[in-house]
């Protein structure tokens, strides 16, 4: 066998490879590569910008609240917005912080009274960050009560905190502000009808989970508990009728079963 023949046919087998096939790959995967790198260039410089537009306009921010700007210049720069409207959100806000508070207290109970150290966490995370938040909910409410913004005017947080009883204010939900007393009224007799609402779902669902577990025999506690709270729904909701008339409100269809979440508030 000729050794420089064999040698000549493999290399030209190889090259012949390389040009047709692995070559035009090459070069494709290369020039695919060079296209990658420019769009990641474009985009490392975009991103540059970005960051540099939102450094300015984090600066802007600082400058604009480094200004001491008065209430009434707030309330004419959104002109569009009723002060009403603000207080009424921000209420929610520390409505639903109370909420939350509530709740972290009542899920922290069970545990603390059965010894488990577990029941700390909703204790002390989410009791804190709730009262925090409903307590800066209610700066802001003690800035529009007094229509104070700026230094001057005394509205700042250091003026909130010497201000005597503003930590019991915050745990003050507010639940007839801006209602009159046929409104309130109205609203007293819609928390009765939610409770017995709530006390109608809670007892079927309880129900439902007993009769289908060991405990099937207490299944009818539950439903007696159901059918109270439907019954104290209906009585309530026969008298919300009568004060709808005279709120000139009329009732809506399945009112029963209605929450009516923004009764009273509607502008």
């Amino acid at each position: 066998m000729d050794i420089k023949k064999v040698a000549r046919v493999g290399g030209r087998v190889l090259f012949y490879g390389f040009t047709g096939v692995a070559g035009p790959s090459i070069l494709k995967t290369a020039s695919l590569l060079k296209r990658e790198a420019q769009k990641t260039g474009e985009s490392a410089k975009r991103i540059r910008e970005l960051a540099n537009e939102a450094r300015e306009a984090s600066r802007v921010r600082k400058e604009e609240a480094k200004r001491d700007e008065t209430f009434q210049q707030a309330m004419e720069r959104h002109a569009d917005i009723s002060l009403r409207r603000v207080y009424l959100a921000v209420l929610a806000r520390k409505r639903a912080s109370l909420v939350c508070l509530t709740l972290s207290l009542v899920l922290s109970l069970p545990a603390l009274l059965h010894g488990h150290v577990i029941g700390l966490l909703p204790l002390v995370v989410g009791s804190s960050m709730s009262l925090e938040f409903a307590w800066l909910a209610e700066f802001r409410l003690w800035q529009l009560r007094g229509r104070k913004l700026s230094q001057a005017e005394q509205g700042s947080l250091r003026d909130f905190w010497m201000d005597a009883g503003a930590w019991k204010k915050a745990l003050d939900p507010e639940p007839g502000y801006g209602l009159d007393a046929p409104q309130k009224a109205y609203r007293r007799w819609l928390w009765l009808k939610r409770l017995g609402l709530a006390s109608f779902a809670l007892g079927l669902v309880c129900g439902l989970d007993l009769f289908f577990s060991r405990s099937r025999g207490d299944t009818g506690y539950a439903l007696c508990c159901a059918g109270l709270g439907l019954v104290i729904a209906m009585l309530v909701e026969f008298h919300l009728r009568f004060l709808r008339f005279q709120l000139s409100k009329k009732a809506p269809v399945l009112a029963l079963f209605r929450f009516e979440s923004g009764a009273c508030y509607e502008e």
